[in-house]
């Protein structure tokens, strides 16, 4: 018993009021890639463990080179899907869709990000020809018809 209270006491190590192992699982979620640079590697089985266990179907053999270690062997029990509680199921099944909903949202802003630098170009180059062209004495309604750009613009030129 002592010995599973040590362990549990890692597990829900709660300092700074931040428990480990509910507090990580996003990190767990945004984290792609194993940290594996020196300074990191006492870190690197935890991240290991973390990619596996986020598969939605895992079997006993997903875990076994880590049944060496009394930290993971209960993490790996409390990971048991049918002693979990339907709370902590339901916060499993919808991991999924926030991390999917993460993407969409990263991928919107992207999209949105370069649509706008578009944007700021192409009027640039319009700036660019309306300067040339009106160096060259084009008339106001020529350029506004070459560049789309209004009257106004080209007059503050």
């Amino acid at each position: 018993m002592e010995r599973r209270a040590r362990i549990l006491k890692i597990i829900e190590n709660e300092e700074k009021g931040i428990p480990f192992i509910t507090a990580n699982r996003l990190v767990f979620l945004l984290q792609p890639n194993i940290v594996k640079n020196k300074p990191h590697t006492r870190y690197e089985r935890w991240f290991q463990f973390a990619e596996r266990s986020r598969k939605a179907e895992n079997s006993e053999k997903d875990f076994d080179d880590f049944r060496d270690d009394e930290v993971f062997l209960e993490i790996i029990r409390r990971l048991d899907k049918s002693v979990l509680p339907p709370e902590e199921i339901r916060y499993i099944e919808d991991e999924k869709e926030y991390f999917e909903l993460t993407q969409r949202y990263e991928k919107g802003v992207f999209n949105n990000g370069l649509k706008e630098g578009i944007e700021k170009g192409e009027k640039r180059k319009a700036l660019e020809i309306a300067r040339a062209l009106k160096s060259m004495g084009y008339m106001p309604d020529a350029i506004v018809s070459a560049t789309q750009l209004d009257l106004e613009t080209i007059a503050k030129l």
